[in-house]
């Protein structure tokens, strides 16, 4: 189990661990990357590409403290976006990437599909977006994907694939997982601007928000990605280089046997929460084409 994996650990090697990925992030969230649209002098920042790291080798419970204290941190240098909210997007991207590295697969799945379900719901949140190709698409296309991804084989070999010493399936397990946790992060961003950020940049109306949602519809895609690939490239050397030092116990068990991710529990949540994700979804199909 997670907390008897966490338990075990003494509570200064604990503190160690959680001091130096809090230093670690906080560095890293220094660095500003892609502009935040609608916000003058406002960007993403590097931490982005930091919090899966984290996650697959400390695991969520430990990874959590370290991405609420660097941003608490960067307050000093840099003033909170999100009314002092922002550690949020991160700390669901370390959740869900924790739960997949651990075994927890159905649970990450549920997690994000509500997260998903709810930014969907929120009624300036555009679904159908007109491309500049002629066609309509989903605002939320990738998400679906990264979703269908995670409740695929895919993802419930992620967990083995992490621990295997082939470099093919470790980064395919890195990448899975890493891929799910920065799309939960997103749609939480997404969550946050809708609530918070849209009444002081004054977009108020459906129109208007669609608009502000066009754009972002070809940017969040290549962010993503960009995402994902920096982060398992330097996830899976950062495993192979702690595996070849014989250091793997040390964080979070990155090196031992995972937990079994399609328990009965596991496999009822994730088929809850899918079902109830889908049908949210048709009636959304069915609400745009009348």
């Amino acid at each position: 189990m997670l907390q008897q994996e966490i338990r075990q650990r003494p509570v200064t090697q604990q503190l160690m661990l959680v001091s130096l990925f809090t230093a670690i992030y906080a560095v890293f969230r220094y660095f500003p990357t892609f502009p935040m649209i609608g916000l003058s002098g406002t960007s993403f920042r590097a931490g982005d590409f930091v919090v899966p790291v984290i996650a697959i080798l400390l695991g969520p419970w430990l990874a959590v403290p370290c991405i609420f204290f660097g941003t608490v941190i960067d307050y000093a240098f840099a003033a909170p976006v999100f009314a002092g909210l922002d550690f949020l997007p991160a700390t669901v991207g370390v959740i869900v990437a924790g739960l997949i590295s651990r075994g927890r697969v159905g649970w990450a799945a549920a997690f994000y599909a509500v997260l998903l379900s709810l930014f969907v719901a929120l009624p300036l949140s555009a679904f159908w977006i007109r491309t500049i190709w002629g066609f309509t698409l989903p605002f939320v296309w990738l998400h679906i994907i990264a979703l269908l991804i995670l409740i695929s084989p895919l993802g419930f070999n992620a967990p083995k694939w992490i621990r295997s010493s082939n470099g093919v399936a470790l980064a395919l397990g890195v990448g899975v997982t890493i891929l799910a946790a920065t799309m939960a992060q997103h749609v939480t961003g997404g969550i946050l601007y809708e609530t918070i950020l849209f009444p002081v940049i004054h977009v108020t109306t459906l129109s208007r928000a669609t608009f502000f949602w066009s754009f972002i519809f070809y940017l969040y895609p290549i962010e993503r990605l960009v995402i994902t690939v920096i982060a398992t490239t330097f996830v899976v050397a950062f495993i192979q280089a702690v595996r070849s030092s014989k250091l793997d116990g040390i964080l979070g068990g990155i090196g031992s046997r995972p937990t079994t991710s399609r328990s009965t529990l596991d496999r009822r949540q994730l088929h809850r929460s899918t079902h109830l994700f889908l049908n949210h979804f048709r009636e959304l199909v069915r609400s745009g084409s009348n």
